[in-house]
């Protein structure tokens, strides 16, 4: 199924919470909506549900315009961040209860209810109450109940904020692993990068109700379009220098010029920290703080006020209070307007 967004907006009184977003999300993918609290990322996806109706635009599910359809007549499955699982039931009842509603045979409700326990891997729990699992185990439930009655696309609502880290990662991959399977778009809501890009096709990243970039999450990371997204996307975050374009030419803090097609300004050089090393010329700063991350080395140079963060490599060794030369290659610099836009070198 694939999912078309033609101009969709949303308003709440006087408050703008999606504006004029455009985007097609191709069959068979999971793509992720992410971004900030209170980005519109939520109500995106309620409206792909139909628990909104857009003020403005049209929704279209393989060319077909469902935005005036209820939730029921859109072939959809959804799992919501608290899992809404009935506490009464056992976990069979709960997977089957969508086709108890549809009315769908008991002996054939069942059969299915137990092909999707096997396929999420709790079939060995279908006689348990909610109460008597696990975080991921409610999950792996919900995510069932929501296949059962074979939706065309799925829509998850940040189902793994309610667990912790390392179960965090073991439910995101079991979602990868399940929509592979099943060959399902999917549409999945999270304030996480990481998961984000960890998981997905495509991340559509949001801001304040509108779309910042739609891409495959390595672009995102390298090839941001706006200073927003580089600034978003990435942890430690991205490093910024002052900069100017003057005649053609831009003037870095690294010692050398780059030729520049754009008209004089002056502009945000960013560069990750990964992207800077160390040097006997360039940019010199002190060194302020030296942090041990897994297995990387972190240092924080410069001030309070202008923080530079960049990664050593095994071999090297710096100390708190030391003068050092920092340099980037022009490959990996990238060039923001006062904007926020990015300018892009031609030729």
């Amino acid at each position: 199924m694939t999912i078309t967004l033609q101009n969709i907006s949303m308003k709440f009184s006087n408050t703008t919470a999606v504006n004029q977003l455009n985007v097609t999300i191709p069959k068979g993918e999971l793509v992720s909506i992410l971004g900030p609290s209170g980005c519109g990322k939520s109500t995106t996806l309620y409206m792909l549900a139909g628990l909104y109706e857009p003020t403005d635009g049209a929704i279209l599910f393989n060319g077909k315009d469902v935005t005036k359809l209820t939730p029921e007549k859109r072939g959809i499955g959804m799992v919501f961040q608290n899992y809404a699982l009935y506490p009464h039931m056992t976990v069979l009842q709960n997977i089957m209860f969508p086709l108890k509603m549809h009315k769908v045979k008991k002996t054939e409700a069942k059969a299915k209810a137990i092909e999707m326990a096997k396929l999420v891997e709790i079939d060995h729990l279908l006689d348990r109450k909610p109460s008597m699992l696990s975080g991921g185990q409610q999950q792996r439930v919900a995510i069932a109940r929501a296949l059962v009655r074979e939706p065309e696309i799925l829509l998850l609502d940040e189902p793994l904020s309610n667990l912790d880290a390392r179960l965090r990662l073991t439910m995101r991959e079991e979602i990868r692993r399940i929509q592979q399977a099943l060959k399902i778009t999917t549409v999945f809501v999270t304030h996480d990068q990481e998961e984000a890009l960890g998981i997905s096709d495509h991340v559509l990243l949001m801001n304040q109700g509108e779309l910042m970039q739609f891409d495959v999450p390595q672009n995102l990371y390298d090839e941001p379009n706006h200073q927003f997204v580089a600034s978003f996307i990435g942890s430690p975050p991205i490093n910024y220098f002052e900069g100017e374009i003057v005649s053609g030419v831009l003037k870095t803090p690294f010692g050398y010029d780059i030729s520049f097609e754009a008209p004089d300004q002056p502009v945000q050089i960013a560069v990750r920290p990964e992207n800077l090393y160390l040097s006997k010329s360039g940019l010199h700063r002190e060194v302020q703080h030296v942090e041990r991350i897994g297995k990387d080395t972190l240092a924080v140079i410069g001030t309070d006020e202008d923080k530079i963060r960049l990664f050593l490599q095994k071999e090297e060794h710096v100390e708190v209070g030391q003068v050092i030369h920092v340099q980037a290659n022009q490959a990996d610099i990238r060039i923001f307007q006062k904007s926020g836009e990015r300018i892009y070198v031609k030729g």
